[in-house]
């Protein structure tokens, strides 16, 4: 992220700020004589005055906004780490799940492996599970596993995601080898 997103908000809240000002010392700095004009300049800066306080409030509110954004983005990218697991938990926590996507570590690229359901409209139960890795689709679970075998022959992978959240952020609790950053 851009190191000026703060800007935007900094300008409106300094233009608010100025106008604010202006419309307190208006009569400073643009002295009226006629009462006619000076009550319609009076309703003009107090409807100003009203706008800009708006205007002021919801620039704070994007300042705190891109704040927390920058801070939570932050925490993400530290706490993002690769874990080894052994590939008989991998296959056993995809075969528990209708749905998964888990994003491994294959040689120097990323693929992503899992499962998926279709969901018939109207109707809570999940049907035609497949197995994938990559492109590639699996109906059943053994030619799935012997697909992994040949891609992992040491049966260790590389998790890098697990349903894109790290592995160690998920509710499935497996046995990490180790990990990596």
């Amino acid at each position: 992220m851009k190191k000026w997103v703060y800007s935007k908000p900094v300008i409106q809240i300094v233009l608010c700020m100025a106008m604010i000002a202006t419309a307190i010392r208006r009569d400073a700095i643009f002295p009226i004589k006629n009462t006619t004009i000076k009550l319609i300049t009076d309703v003009m800066f107090g409807a100003l005055t009203i706008f800009s306080i708006i205007r002021l409030v919801l620039a704070f509110d994007s300042l705190y906004d891109v704040y927390e954004y920058r801070k939570n983005t932050g925490d993400v990218k530290q706490k993002k780490q690769s874990c080894l697991y052994k590939l008989e938990d991998m296959i056993k926590t995809i075969e528990e799940n209708d749905i998964i996507e888990i994003e491994v570590a294959a040689g120097t690229q990323s693929m992503y492996i899992g499962s998926s359901s279709n969901l018939e409209p109207g109707s809570n139960k999940l049907y035609e599970k497949i197995y994938y890795i990559g492109d590639d689709e699996y109906i059943a679970a053994g030619p799935f596993k012997s697909a992994l075998l040949k891609l992992f022959p040491d049966q260790i992978i590389c998790v890098k995601s697990i349903d894109h959240l790290s592995p160690e952020d998920m509710s499935i609790h497996l046995n990490h080898i180790e990990h990596k950053s």
